[in-house]
């Protein structure tokens, strides 16, 4: 595991090193306090603690049992009672069974 750990930093190291030159940034001229430092390290360690629980649950294989039943209070997808279909009234001008017809009544 320690050949894993050496070659992961110097990947770090390298994708840092790349970003520090692509600003223009120069190593030797910065002056962090200590307050900044041990943030900048409070910050590493979480990420560090993120990426092994990551790696952790990579490792493991996931079943059925691991996840929670469906219980009552979740509803179905299934309607309990079949309902009936429900049919749309229809009525266009050009519906032939709603055609009237009118008489002109002659007048004497």
């Amino acid at each position: 595991m320690e050949i894993n750990q050496s070659s992961q930093q110097k990947l770090i190291e390298m994708v840092v090193d790349n970003v520090l030159k692509k600003h223009d940034v120069k190593t030797k001229s910065m002056n962090l306090d200590t307050e900044e430092k041990e943030k900048i390290k409070g910050i590493v360690f979480d990420i560090q603690k993120e990426v092994e629980g990551f790696l952790k649950n990579q490792q493991k294989a996931k079943t059925e049992k691991d996840f929670e039943q469906q219980t009552d209070s979740t509803p179905s997808l299934e309607p309990s009672q079949p309902q009936p279909p429900v049919r749309k009234q229809f009525m266009s001008n050009n519906d032939v069974s709603s055609v009237k017809t009118f008489v002109n009544k002659k007048e004497d």
